[in-house]
């Protein structure tokens, strides 16, 4: 006779071999019960009744008169200070489990310290996680040095300078001659303007009498 689910039936069940229990205490399956009835009774998970009795390979079938280990029962667990819990499954280590946290081991037994062999977990258990490391963020670059004042000063374009006007032309100080061609012009800033060379011949002050006329002929007057 075996009971699947609390119906009791008849069929092949395994030897009555009590299971290695050296942690907790044995329990005789009694008609109607369940291992989930079982595992509320005695305040445990049913994951961690199952991890103390490897022998059962279907959860759902169990008979009367057979014997399973009973695991203890886990201490209850401290207030935990961060907030943040586990529940330990069936081959959790606590390397295991300090790696897919994001913690260490040691960071783990010191927010638990109801773990008293830290190699053998319970099923069942309530771990205290600890906070995930946070990787500190890497200083930020220092910022550039502002620029000097003589680096800020930037001189005005230069306004372009008009060209300076030619000065204008000076008339002749001298009377002009019918026939006697002009000379050129000439303009501010000389030192000397000396008369157009007018021929002998054509020297209207064709005298001897004075020098002052010959030399207005020849031209050799300076103003």
């Amino acid at each position: 006779m075996y009971v699947k689910d609390g119906i009791e039936g008849e069929g092949h069940h395994p030897p009555l071999v009590p299971p290695f229990c050296p942690h907790g205490q044995l329990y005789t399956v009694v008609a109607g019960d369940t291992l989930f009835f079982i595992a509320q009774r005695f305040g445990v998970t049913l994951e961690a009744l199952l991890a103390a009795n490897p022998q059962i390979t279907n959860p759902d079938v169990i008979f009367p008169g057979q014997v399973i280990c009973l695991p203890p029962v886990p201490p209850p667990s401290p207030a935990c200070p961060t907030g943040l819990t586990y529940l330990v499954t069936l081959g959790d280590t606590l390397f295991s489990i300090a790696q897919r946290l994001g913690v260490t081991v040691e960071a783990l037994l010191a927010l638990n310290p109801q773990i008293s062999d830290p190699n053998r977990l319970q099923a069942g258990e309530m771990l205290c996680v600890p906070l995930p490391m946070v990787q500190p963020c890497p200083p930020p670059p220092p910022a550039p040095c502002p620029p000097r004042e003589e680096e800020r000063f930037h001189p005005a374009p230069e306004k372009p300078v008009d060209p300076i006007p030619c000065p204008p032309r000076v008339q002749e100080r001298y009377p002009s001659v019918a026939g006697v061609p002009m000379p050129e012009p000439y303009y501010l800033g000389s030192f000397v303007y000396a008369s157009p060379q007018v021929p002998w011949a054509e020297c209207p002050y064709r005298t001897r009498r004075t020098r002052r006329r010959r030399r207005l002929c020849r031209g050799r007057r300076l103003f």
